[in-house]
């Protein structure tokens, strides 16, 4: 009997939207060759016609080299049998792919405020998602892909055109309504509250952070596109969607869901369990300071990778504004403390010239005393 477990494979470095591979419980052949059960075809002359395959025993994914000629690398290491755990990096040939397990269900996120009101707060939910229907991009190559997006566009006034450039206007306001904010709360609200202006299709968006990866997600900020959707209890988060996205700094989306497979396998699936979508780490100067994350219901408009593009570079504006705020608060205790030490240092001084002053009039009472008659 075969366990449920799912894995996935997805070239890397992820330069361009790609769909990872799903990789089931049974055994997965990779190779150049299109016959003999090959699952997983690489076009390469390095490649063996029977590389490699990732098989699942006792609970635990496995790779194993098929005596190539050229081998097969786990995280740079050649090896013949392996364990693999999520985040591993397998090289076969000239190509490379990231390995990830889909973890069992799972909650590591804690209810926050909501936007706008402090005092309301909402359950998380954990939600299983297929990679195999979300596509995947390096998020500072998403967000230059919008930032870019005039260089590839024709000139005349397309639709897609035109909500671009309504979005990149959008883009620049935030950046000057929180050129002089000094409040972080203000910066994860004013990007979900351009996310939700930006794209009608969005049910709901959520700033999401963790200070250590032991922590649980705390959700900082959240807005409904409906306000009276902020009356339900809980809303569905994929714990998988987050670890990805913290882990290996990508922007994920779905789309296609017409496409989706469960949606042709069984007419029994409800189209309102169909979800689209859309998360980007926000990243600061050497870290992931947090994630934003949007999702729709709308099975007529799914998030798309323009979507995607535009929430990446949302999410460097968040992560700019931030970390100016830090900047800004180091310097000015930076500025206090050289002001105490400079009053200090003076203070100092005029403690010395004191004391030089008290040791003088000592010294005149001590010789008035030994030569009264002076």
């Amino acid at each position: 009997m075969y366990d449920n477990r799912k894995a996935y494979l997805i070239p890397y470095p992820i330069e361009s939207f790609a769909k990872p591979i799903l990789i089931d419980n049974k055994r997965t052949y990779i190779g150049r060759s299109h016959i003999d059960g090959v699952r997983i075809q690489i076009d390469d002359q390095h490649v063996s016609r029977k590389h490699a395959f990732i098989s699942f025993e006792d609970g635990q994914f496995l790779i194993e080299d098929l005596d190539s000629q050229n081998g097969t690398f786990l995280n740079g290491q050649r090896i013949q049998k392996a364990h693999l755990d999520s985040h591993d990096k397998i090289t076969i040939g000239r190509l490379t792919y990231l390995f990830l397990q889909q973890p069992d269900a799972a909650c590591d996120l804690l209810p926050g405020p909501s936007s706008g009101a402090s005092d309301n707060t909402i359950d998380i939910s954990p939600q299983d998602i297929d990679f195999s229907e979300v596509w995947a991009q390096n998020a500072d190559q998403a967000a230059r892909g919008f930032l870019h997006c005039d260089e590839e566009r024709p000139t005349e006034s397309t639709q897609p055109a035109t909500i671009a450039h309504t979005r990149l206007s959008l883009l620049y306001q935030l950046s000057e309504s929180l050129r002089a904010t000094s409040d972080a709360m203000e910066v994860y609200e004013e990007g979900i509250d351009l996310i939700m202006k930006a794209m009608p299709a969005a049910e709901y968006a959520l700033v999401a952070k963790r200070s250590t990866s032991r922590d649980a997600f705390n959700i900082l900020s959240f807005k409904f596109a409906d306000q009276r959707e902020a009356s339900v209890d809980t809303i569905p988060i994929s714990h998988t969607v987050f670890d990805w996205v913290l882990t290996e700094k990508v922007t994920l989306v779905s789309e296609n869901l017409i496409e989706d497979q469960r949606f042709q396998e069984s007419e029994s699936i409800s189209i309102n369990d169909l979800r689209s979508i859309v998360c980007a780490p926000i990243s600061g100067k050497n870290r992931v300071i947090g994630l934003l994350y949007a999702q729709a219901n709308n099975l007529v408009s799914p998030f798309t990778k323009e979507d995607a593009k535009f929430v990446s570079a949302v999410a460097n504006e968040i992560a700019l504004n931030i970390d100016n705020i830090r900047f800004r608060k180091e310097m000015l205790s930076n500025e206090r403390m050289a002001a105490v030490g400079l009053t200090v240092s003076n203070l100092a001084h005029n403690l010395k010239n004191l004391l030089a002053v008290n040791q003088t009039a000592v010294q005149l009472m001590d010789s008035y005393i030994i030569n009264p008659a002076n």
